[in-house]
């Protein structure tokens, strides 16, 4: 059984032997968006996959097809000894190699014959960066876009334009970086209704469990999802990541799966493999222990958390006095 995040909408599994290995004879469709895909396998299996269009055999295929009703949706299909990723747009091809890369990863480089259908449950998958005393590089911005990817999450937002953080050219060569992840970049939304999550607060205020239940009111409308990370109080990227994950992964099952499902219990059981998955792109996670803490570490990161900000208002006021 593969355990993915987030959770296909639906996954069979129609064979029980091995029916795809990468070896390095391996090929792939020519498109625009798979170099990071390829860089991916090169550094696990250390196969450097070819691409060509022409061959079928030991291959994986991305074939655009209107049989996909959702712009971002997928197919995925291993048979007859290749892969076959379907999508409506390049979006659901890229989307659809996000999925592969976990399969390969946890059957070490072989799949058997299986059948996958993924759609997301709302269009706007968005991740919200506040200015703070940690400033992200060009480098950083481009990891954190690699990692909402893997995440499927399409959106990155700042409350101060990107056109105020990055030179010009750099802007552009971000915003290439990217267009080619399927990721907009873009200055804070207004007005739009979106499921808010505060990864800021420390996991004895909202742990993994309780982020994962977190769900729209039945009577409210909202157009999609949205992880928030206030990096005022974040001052390396370490931090960060300790902030973001594992809970971005909770997060993006609410954003992509079908509410039907959802099930902490089954992602909870699934968290070797995703920690495995994040080891890869050397995440500094919260452990278990940590983003499921007791009350009395929970208490303790409160306090702390509290102190923090504390002390941050207090310098505030500080510099306000001074000028």
């Amino acid at each position: 059984m593969f355990n993915i995040v987030p959770q296909p909408n639906e996954m069979i599994i129609t064979g029980g032997k091995t029916c795809f290995t990468l070896t390095p004879d391996t090929t792939m469709s020519k498109a625009p968006y798979i170099d990071e895909f390829r860089d991916f396998v090169k550094k696990q299996f250390d196969i450097r996959i070819h691409r060509d269009n022409e061959n079928t055999e030991n291959a994986i295929l991305l074939k655009r097809t209107d049989e996909i009703m959702n712009d971002e949706g997928c197919r995925l299909v291993c048979r007859d000894g290749s892969v076959y990723i379907y999508g409506k747009t390049d979006a659901g091809c890229f989307y659809g190699l996000q999925t592969l890369k976990q399969l390969l990863l946890q059957g070490m480089g072989q799949i058997p014959d299986m059948f996958i259908e993924d759609t997301p449950r709302y269009k706007y998958r968005g991740f919200m960066l506040d200015a703070g005393k940690y400033a992200w590089s060009e480098k950083d911005l481009n990891r954190l876009t690699d990692l909402l990817a893997l995440h499927k999450f399409n959106a990155i937002e700042s409350e101060i334009p990107f056109a105020e953080i990055f030179p010009e050219k750099t802007l552009q060569e971000i915003e290439e970086y990217c267009r080619r992840r399927f990721v907009k970049l873009d200055t804070a939304a207004k007005g739009d209704a979106f499921l808010f999550y505060d990864l800021t607060a420390p996991y004895g205020t909202i742990d993994l469990k309780q982020t994962y239940a977190r769900e729209a009111e039945p009577e409210t409308s909202v157009c999609g999802v949205q992880a928030s990370l206030h990096m005022r109080y974040i001052s390396n990227r370490n931090r960060a990541d300790y902030c973001i994950f594992p809970r971005l992964g909770a997060i993006a099952e609410t954003a992509w799966s079908a509410p039907e499902e959802k099930c902490y219990e089954r992602f909870e059981a699934g968290l070797p493999e995703y920690f495995d998955l994040l080891n890869v792109y050397h995440i500094h996670y919260a452990t278990m222990k940590q983003a499921l803490p007791s009350f009395v570490r929970g208490k303790a990161q409160r306090i702390f958390f509290m102190f923090q900000k504390a002390k941050k208002a207090d310098t505030s006021a500080e510099n306000t006095d001074e000028n």
